[in-house]
């Protein structure tokens, strides 16, 4: 719950799975293995979904643009984040500014 909880407070930061993986005092593989077992999906998963749930709320109550939603909500670049929204959501970002998204 601790690592769970890092990512939650921390989606913005970079985050790597050596830092979660020290966190929980596991090996990578043991780690990854009691991760999935336990929430249903991979940490990496996690953090990309509350990252884009944080765009989100930028996007649609704050109002800002695409661009700086992508790099306040700790993504790279606005291309892996729009394939990310379209994948995830089904609407592009600029799209989902306009009319909302479908999760």
């Amino acid at each position: 719950m601790r690592v769970r909880q890092c990512i939650h407070l921390h989606c913005n930061d970079p985050i790597n799975i050596q830092k979660l993986t020290s966190m929980a005092n596991y090996s990578r593989a043991h780690f990854m293995s009691v991760y999935r077992a336990v929430f249903g999906e991979t940490p990496h998963r996690q953090l990309q979904e509350r990252r884009l749930r944080h765009a989100q709320h930028m996007l649609k109550v704050i109002g800002l643009s695409v661009r700086e939603a992508t790099l306040a909500a700790g993504f790279e670049d606005r291309s892996s984040f729009s394939r990310l929204c379209c994948r995830y959501f089904g609407v592009t970002a600029q799209a989902s500014r306009r009319t909302g998204w479908a999760r």
